[in-house]
């Protein structure tokens, strides 16, 4: 007489049951890796916290600036250098997005990183206006380091009163300078 298929499934129920009674070994994941995957879930849950400090830390060592007006050149043949207005402070770094010459009517005004003196070489010149307007840099295109700053001079042909400005610029601090080029 053949058994109900209730009666089969029962006895192999118990049969995979029973070693776990008696204390043999029973097939399947063990103790160890529940263990194991525990401690790498801790290991990647610390891995993410590091990774959210260290954008925090970054976002508050890179910030933009506010539109800075440097000042103005009003004569042909003029330098305007302004170490405090027109680059970063100690232990930063500048990434300059957007300079302004305005208002000026004929000639042009060139734009230096600086060389330390009032004279500059033209391998320092970083742009120049032909006319009143705006010239852009796209990210790390313009960069300035702590103790550089920009310097505007106008050429012989110069004629009006040019308005100078950095229009924008994103400050930051020296520690975060790789993570903002990434």
């Amino acid at each position: 007489m053949q058994a109900s298929r209730t009666d089969a499934g029962a006895a192999l129920l118990a049969e995979q049951a029973a070693p776990a009674l008696t204390g043999a070994s029973v097939p399947g994941p063990g103790l160890q890796v529940f263990a194991e995957l525990s401690a790498n879930l801790g290991r990647v849950a610390q891995l993410m916290q590091d990774d959210v400090a260290r954008k925090q830390r970054a976002w508050r060592q890179i910030r933009p600036l506010a539109g800075i007006p440097v000042g103005q050149i009003t004569a042909a043949s003029t330098l305007l250098g302004s170490p405090e207005l027109a680059g970063p402070r100690s232990g930063f770094w500048w990434d300059i997005h957007l300079l302004l010459g305005a208002t000026f009517t004929g000639g042009a005004v060139n734009v230096y990183r600086s060389a330390g003196g009032l004279t500059q070489p033209d391998l320092n010149l970083v742009g120049g206006f032909t006319s009143s307007g705006y010239l852009t840099y796209g990210k790390a295109q313009l960069m300035l380091a702590p103790g550089q700053y920009l310097v505007f001079g106008s050429n012989s042909t110069f004629t009006g009163t040019a308005n100078l400005a950095i229009a924008s610029v994103t400050e930051i601090a020296a520690a975060a300078v790789p993570d903002y080029l990434l």
